[in-house]
């Protein structure tokens, strides 16, 4: 316990400058810190203690109790506080408003969808009408509350550090926390199980996800701060970084090395010209390597996967069979462009399985689709052009109030989380499992520089 007290002191040392002081509803910003403190310990660390194979059980758990209570709070509020300022009160700032659009959107298309009332929860990722909404109105709630207490990024990035350490003492071939089946590993996926799962969210893309929030925040909240307890920092970057490294989602890979490289003007606080300058020399450097490897292809991976598609051979098995999968939800987005088929109905569809060989096993696996792996793919065809146009001016207008207020180091290190996860979301899925802290840290964002 000593050695925990002190190990807290010097992470809050980190942050050493502390919350504003603005006039708001008290009660309201309470429960949003608790918000805040149970997604950055609970959901984050909490497994259900019957491995993996129930473990999205135990985060829908989380994830509904948590929101849920929350949204409560909101809702009796105005009767509890009356003649204070609510959430209902705020000024809706255009990222509010795309994204009650696009909440308003994800519902009209799941009522009007051949598929309803499946829609509601969705079929297979509980990525329908309700997990959609409640996305939404958290947002707006956080971004009405926000705040800027340190103790809540002191918890979090001690949970950061716990949840990295069980993934390398997996990585190492043991199995902390009974995660796995008796007498199997992390190395057994592809030979017992065909996914992999690492750490305390289970699916290696999922945890790629919140890395990809994670790591930039810590790593930018390290180089913005002042002192030499912010060295601290390193433990949890340490022990992030040999976890990306050793479980091999190139996702998570392209997305924080892509997501850094973008936001390098901004951490270097660049005005608009160098930041043009730069954006210039980076596009001439992607041309040359393009080049390069178009006329000196590697034999196998993911370099000769981009040589092939640049001579114009495009096979369906690349990117691990995103190709095919990209395909195939292609095809399928005339039938409904404008409201889509209804939020996270795709396993409905019966599309042509997903294939994969596994050479420990020596046979090619088969597996239904029921996403698109590109975010916004599948928001094209689960909830239409409306649903996609709605997300993309909520992701433009948050990233928008991010760089406005770039010089603010808490909003600096949360547009960069921002980002990565937007990069590495090219290529994976939307679950209430990484999700919520995307959404957090965009609400974050708009709240804090509302403030400002």
């Amino acid at each position: 316990m000593p050695h925990m007290l002190i190990y807290t002191f010097f992470w809050c040392k980190i942050f050493e400058k502390g919350g504003i002081s603005v006039e708001k509803n008290a009660f309201l910003m309470k429960a949003t810190e608790i918000y805040l403190l149970l997604f950055a310990t609970v959901h984050l660390l909490y497994f259900g203690f019957s491995g993996y194979a129930h473990i999205f059980d135990a985060k829908q758990v989380t994830f509904c109790t948590i929101n849920l209570l929350y949204l409560l709070c909101i809702a009796v509020s105005p009767i509890i506080f009356t003649g204070e300022k609510t959430v209902l009160s705020k000024r809706l700032s255009p990222a509010h408003i795309f994204a009650v659009l696009y909440m308003l959107f994800t519902v009209i298309s799941g009522i009007l969808s051949e598929h309803f009332p499946k829609t509601f929860f969705g079929v297979s990722r509980f990525e329908g009408i309700f997990t959609i909404c409640i996305y939404c109105l958290t947002f707006i709630a956080v971004s009405a509350f926000s705040c800027r207490k340190r103790y809540i990024f002191v918890v979090f990035s001690i949970a950061v550090t716990l949840f990295s350490l069980v993934c390398v003492i997996q990585l190492f071939g043991y199995n902390p926390l009974s995660l796995y089946p008796a007498g199997t590993n992390f190395y057994d996926a592809g030979v017992i199980f065909t996914t992999a799962f690492i750490g305390t969210l289970g699916n290696t893309n999922l945890s790629g996800a919140f890395i990809c929030i994670a790591f930039p925040f810590l790593l930018v909240m390290m180089l913005k701060a002042k002192g030499k307890s912010r060295f601290l920092l390193l433990i949890p970057l340490l022990l992030l970084s040999f976890s990306v490294l050793k479980m091999g989602v190139d996702s998570t890979i392209l997305g924080l090395v892509a997501g850094f490289i973008i936001c390098f003007p901004a951490l270097l606080n660049f005005g608009k010209r160098k930041a043009i300058i730069f954006y210039i020399i980076l596009a001439v450097i992607i041309l040359a390597f393009l080049v390069f490897i178009y006329c000196n292809a590697p034999s196998e991976g993911m370099l000769h996967e981009i040589s092939e598609i640049l001579h114009g051979n495009i096979d369906e098995s690349f990117g691990s069979g995103r190709i095919r999968i990209w395909k195939n939800v292609i095809s399928e987005i005339p039938d409904s462009p404008i409201l889509g088929k209804g939020p996270d109905t795709m396993q409905e569809e019966k599309f042509p399985p997903f294939e994969r060989f596994y050479p420990a096993r020596n046979k090619v696996m088969r597996a239904g689709i029921d996403v698109a792996h590109n975010e916004f793919l599948n928001i094209l065809y689960h909830q239409g052009v409306l649903g996609l146009l709605a997300y993309s001016g909520f992701v433009f207008f948050v990233l928008r109030a991010w760089y406005k207020n770039r010089n603010d180091a808490l909003i600096l290190a949360l547009g960069s989380s921002v980002i990565c996860y937007l990069v590495q979301s090219f290529f994976t899925f939307s679950m209430c499992i990484s999700a919520p802290y995307f959404w957090i840290c965009a609400a974050l964002i708009v709240g804090l520089s509302e403030e400002k």
